[in-house]
């Protein structure tokens, strides 16, 4: 990591998270907030707090079996969005969570911003 990439790290308070970033050759200044987000965004890093959780649904997958998912919202100081959770990570995390997502997506449904992990993704709990 560049002596310039550490100090940004630093002053963030993320030095952790930045070194890690940083070793997977994903730059910090790539870390949005939720007001950037638009349809279609990839590659998006974000840290929010979580504001509620509905109740877990079961739904049934394309490949077979069935899951569950329940709707997060998610917020920074400019705005909130809708995170998709599913199984394991519902239970990982509860409201009033600071959360870090790394390499999510973005995509519309039904007119709306929604903001997914997706299997190449990262959820974390600060």
């Amino acid at each position: 990591m560049s002596l310039r990439n550490r100090e940004l790290c630093k002053t963030r308070n993320l030095y952790y998270t930045c070194q890690l970033k940083f070793s997977r050759g994903i730059n910090v200044a790539g870390l949005k907030k939720i007001n950037e987000l638009k349809p279609g965004d990839r590659e998006v890093s974000l840290t929010a707090s979580i504001d509620s959780i509905s109740e877990p649904r079961t739904v049934n997958l394309r490949a077979g079996g069935t899951a569950q998912v329940a709707d997060a919202i998610i917020s920074d100081e400019t705005g909130n969005i809708k995170l998709s959770l599913w199984d394991d990570q519902i239970k990982s995390v509860k409201e009033g969570d600071m959360i870090s997502i790394e390499n999510g997506y973005t995509q519309s449904f039904r007119g709306e911003n929604n903001l997914n992990i997706g299997r190449y993704g990262r959820l974390k709990k600060l």
